[in-house]
């Protein structure tokens, strides 16, 4: 606990000052300074000192930018770097200390009451006399996060973090409403009895104090008032506030526009409101773009001339108080700039008028002031910097009748005692107020639990603190879901069956779709039982491959059953199968130093690119051209030499697969043509390219079929020749990622450090293509491709493996229908996919497609009649399409095209920028399909979307969720985690108890780093 503060930082009973200290202003130009003169910036943003005082200051350097002196009407541009060197004289605040309710360091909690007066963060004159710098000085926590604020004067609870785990979760908490909010403040009059709801919405009107009106051109608020007492003699009353949004000063404006304002209030219960009553500004018309207009007009509050009165009344009164230390600063500097010859600069605005020289000698010959020299020598000016020093406020300036007494959310409640002024007994209590001088800045409030109570608990009279709901899902099972990979296929006569020459077959690779290997193995156990006669027992452990992009088959019966359903065409999840002809470990060292070379490489070209660019600009002689490594590497050579080492101790394994691989051709040849291909996925290399690996594994396959001696021989004698376009044989050295030596995918991680994962050299023979083309998967006409951004096929199939649904439909026999919604259907290859998935499960389903073109409409119904899908729900089909022009984003035509709530599932690639939308387009479109998912989707129902905008699409459901929040809806939508068995889970935890948002997003490859996710409806209890 803090140290008793020492006397000489007293000032007076109830007043802590901080001695004055230098300190240095700088900052980059904001875009509101811009093409504004440097004078002005400095008198409208930096009050406190007159125009004479920056005119001076500016001309000798003490302000100046970019570190040069420059003339007061300098002009800011942008890249400017703006110095302010100031004598900080900090307004006291009060001695009451800073209350701790709660403190946890482990979990990075910190709870206080915070005294009025005292600003949260360092601004304006504040610095040292704020609510983060005495906690950090007093209770040594380097590091505070704050998750709201309250205003100086506002006084009550604030929840704290001490870690960035807890501050980025508390920060979610606050933004999507899961916070509920309490105040109470002292208002004038007798406040109605029961429930007051105020919705009227806010608009700021000034940035600086902050002042808002109600209008309809403002931001949505509501506040729930209820009245706790009457005083007949103040004629007050102490109202309980709770308030659903979080508007800036939205208590203290909606309490003034029901007629009630906080009457210490030195904003809203000014004067200033007699002459324009806030009920007036809501029927004004504002002109939203004039904030700052015409120089020569005097209006620049939306070009409201009521507006600009009461901006201009409340700065002024500000100012008045400020009268005296003000003309002692322009009576002080307009002399020296007189000394000086420095000529005056006119400032448009309240601050950057002269004060009224008649106001000013008023008050000098009440103080008694005789001029410069006599105000010097009473000790009226620092003796350091010259400033006036300002009065002390008086104690009753120092707050006003508002209190925070209460934050909770479903998990945690804090709450604090009444203030003396909502007392019963407030007069007396009044009188009996004083600081102790020597108190501490700081003093821990004793708690239990995280729970403090109040000796007259609020919440036992008015309920929670905010909007809260009963229970109703009760009558849905969260657990009740299955994903589309877990349903079995329908049982058919075995089709594929193993004979005992083929316990033998070598292992099947299968290229699939990166990041959904699991719902792969899940889908191809499922073939293994509906199409084959391998008993379960003899069913393949198949090894996990996460995020490799392949899923391989062991060696023996099952390897031969998967080849098989592939050449019948039935293994619809994959894009290309192999015989697996060797694995083996990269080397580790190997791989780090190639990324380092790689690195060291980019570095060098880089800074020639950057010192070219100097030279260019300042006129000098170029510097000689960068020359990149002409051949391998140190590394790559180490590499390659690898490589062969694989190569070689794999002989074995190379004439087993190749035998196998014979056996499978049906002219079985004993020679043909070959070609060595590679593929090194996301692997970085200095100087190498696909090209020169595939040289390397060319010649070694070439050595190895024809023989090292015939290298130089002529083609036409050799068994096997290379033909690179139409090769019988194609031996493909795959660089894979090995997922049990690290987890996660190799891109985004590894690619965003510019490192090699760990990984193997596969060695494979690329099998022939099916020969049977699955009659959903017809070759399409080209105009039906061009100009479309198409999700091949294998991929949109195992996307819909991930779609959650209900188990009531299946453990029904399939007698209910479902209703699926795509609602960005395209050319209809995720719709044509999950059709043929639900034949192939024997489920019955309504699948609805839209999209917001007719061109693509009518692409999708093309591609639909090739693909053997029936559209319109006339069709007598198990499966039927519905395909219309209609906007996702438009909730009243969606709920027209599915119904509202009757919604089993969406799936769809949602649209994202550098693919087909803007990134601003996008960031408007995914909260408006945010709704429109709610509102149609049956509750507990889910979406599987994909996006390469994973962060719009995160900010859009936590912006979504806090709407429907602060609105009072019963629903919204959850992240969660993608799962093979549809069980909702939330995000693994982390070292130190952190689970991101990020963890629920699924990376997948297909070209870009894009995510699947999955959006539950859930609903808002609490």
């Amino acid at each position: 606990m803090a140290d008793a503060v020492t006397q000489d930082k007293m000032a007076g009973p109830s007043l802590r000052k901080e001695e004055p200290y230098w300190h240095d202003y700088h900052t980059f130009a904001k875009m509101r300074w811009l093409n504004r003169q440097l004078i002005e910036v400095f008198v409208t943003e930096f009050r406190d000192r007159t125009s004479e005082y920056y005119n001076w200051a500016i001309r000798k350097g003490l302000c100046n930018v970019n570190g040069r002196t420059v003339d007061p009407r300098y002009v800011v541009q942008d890249g400017d770097e703006l110095y302010n060197r100031v004598h900080r004289h900090e307004p006291a605040v009060t001695t009451e200390p800073i209350k701790i309710l709660h403190r946890d360091d482990a979990s990075g909690r910190l709870v206080i009451v915070k005294p009025g007066s005292i600003p949260v963060h360092a601004a304006g004159r504040y610095y040292k006399l704020t609510l983060l710098h005495m906690i950090r000085s007093d209770l040594g926590i380097d590091t505070v996060y704050t998750s709201n604020r309250l205003d100086r004067l506002t006084s009550g609870i604030m929840v704290c973090s001490t870690n960035k785990e807890s501050a980025t979760k508390m920060s979610n908490d606050f933004a999507v409403g899961r916070v509920r909010k309490a105040y109470v403040c002292r208002v004038k009059g007798h406040f109605p009895d029961g429930e007051v709801v105020c919705k009227e919405p806010l608009l700021r009107c000034d940035r600086q104090s902050g002042v808002s009106v109600v209008h309809p051109l403002g931001k949505e608020s509501e506040t729930i008032f209820n009245r706790l007492s009457y005083d007949e003699i103040s004629d007050t009353s102490v109202v309980y506030c709770r308030p659903i949004t979080g508007r800036t000063h939205q208590i203290r404006v909606h309490t003034q526009y029901l007629g009630h304002a906080i009457p210490n209030d030195p904003i809203y219960a000014h004067p200033i409101w007699a002459q324009h009553p806030p009920t007036i500004f809501k029927d004004l018309h504002l002109e939203p773009g004039r904030w700052k207009i015409e120089p020569e007009s005097t209006l620049n509050v939306f070009g409201c001339q009521e507006l600009d009165d009461v901006v201009a009344a409340i700065k002024m009164d500000k100012d008045d108080r400020e009268d005296w230390s003000r003309w002692r600063d322009e009576v002080m500097f307009a002399g020296l700039n007189e000394e000086e010859g420095f000529e005056r600069v006119n400032v448009d605005g309240p601050n950057g008028e002269p004060v009224a020289m008649q106001r000013a000698k008023s008050k000098l010959a009440e103080t008694g002031g005789g001029g410069t020299k006599d105000a010097m020598d009473k000790g009226l000016f620092c003796e350091e910097c010259s400033v006036p020093l300002l009065p002390d406020p008086d104690p009753s300036e120092l707050y006003i009748y508002l209190h925070a007494i209460k934050y909770e959310t479903n998990d945690w409640s804090y709450e604090d005692e009444l203030p003396w002024w909502a007392r019963e007994d407030w007069r007396e209590a009044a009188k009996e107020i004083s600081s102790d001088p020597n108190a501490p800045k700081v003093v821990e409030k004793p708690s239990l639990n995280g729970h403090t109570s109040t000796a007259a608990p609020t919440s036992t009279v008015i309920g929670l603190a905010g909007r809260a709901r009963e229970d109703t899902w009760s009558e849905v099972e969260l657990d009740a879901l299955t994903t589309l990979a877990s349903v079995p296929d329908v049982k058919e006569e075995p089709s594929t069956k193993v004979s005992p020459s083929q316990r033998n077959f070598p292992a099947v690779v299968f290229d699939v779709f990166g990041g959904m290997e699991d719902f792969v193995i899940r889908d191809l156990l499922h073939l293994f039982r509906a199409h084959t006669d391998l008993k379960e027992e003899d069913l393949p452990a198949i090894p996990p491959s996460e995020s490799t992009g392949h899923v391989a088959i062991p060696a023996g019966p099952a390897a031969w059953a998967a080849y098989d359903l592939y050449r019948r065409g039935l293994v619809d999840c994959a894009k290309r199968a192999y015989l697996k002809v060797a694995e083996g470990p990269m080397p580790s060292e190997i791989l780090a130093r190639l990324g380092q070379e790689r690195r060291d490489i980019a570095l060098t070209m880089g800074n020639y690119h950057r010192a070219r660019k100097g030279c260019a600009k300042n006129g000098d002689e170029k510097p000689p051209p960068a020359q990149r490594p002409q051949g391998p590497t140190e590394a790559e050579q180490d590499f390659i030499d690898a490589l062969k080492e694989f190569w070689d101790g794999c002989e074995a394994h190379r004439k087993r697969a190749l035998e196998a691989w014979t056996e499978l051709k049906r002219e079985n040849p004993r020679g043909g043509r070959f070609r060595g291909s590679a593929d090194r996925t996301g692997y970085l290399l200095p100087t190498m390219n696909t090209v020169a690996l595939e040289k390397e594994v060319g010649d070694l396959v070439y050595d190895w079929l024809n023989g090292p001696d015939n290298r130089a021989s002529d083609q036409a004698d050799l068994p096997w020749k290379v033909d690179l376009t139409e090769a019988d044989l194609d031996i493909k050295l795959k660089l894979v990622f090995d997922n049990r030596a690290t987890t996660g995918p190799i891109t985004p991680i590894w690619r965003s450090k510019a490192e090699n994962p760990p990984g193997t050299f596969l060695l494979l023979i690329t099998l022939d293509s099916p020969d049977v083309i699955a009659k959903h998967r017809m070759p399409l006409p080209n105009e039906l491709i061009h100009g479309g951004t198409v999700l091949a096929r294998y991929r949109a199939y195992a996307m819909c493996l991930a779609l959650p649904l209900f188990k009531a439909p299946f453990s029904r026999g399939g007698g209910q229908r479902l209703r699926l919604w795509e609602p960005c259907v395209g050319t209809g290859g995720i719709a044509i996919e999950l059709a043929n998935q639900l034949r192939r499960k024997g489920l019955e389903a309504d699948i609805f497609a839209s999209d917001i073109e007719a061109p693509e409409i009518e692409r999708a119904k093309q591609t639909a009649r090739i693909g053997g899908v029936t559209n319109g729900a006339n069709a007598d089909e198990s499966v039927k399409l519905h395909l219309e022009v209609v906007d996702a984003a438009e909730p009243d035509a969606v709920k027209r095209f599915v119904g509202r709530e009757e919604v089993d599932g969406i799936i769809t690639d949602l649209p994202w920028g550098r693919r087909v939308l803007t990134h601003m387009a996008v960031s408007k479109l995914y909260p408006a399909l945010m709704q429109t998912f709610c509102d149609v989707l049956k509750p507990g129902a889910c979406a599987v979307v994909m996006t390469a905008e994973c962060n719009t699409l995160k900010r859009a459901t936590m912006s979504f969720e806090g709407k429907q929040r602060k609105a009072g809806e019963e629903w919204y939508l959850a992240l969660e985690q993608v799962d093979v068995n549809g069980v909702p889970r939330e995000a693994p935890p982390e070292e130190g108890g952190k689970a991101e948002n990020s963890q629920l997003l699924r990376y997948v490859e297909c070209g870009y780093d894009v995510s699947l996710a999955v959006l539950r409806k859930r609903p808002l209890v609490g």
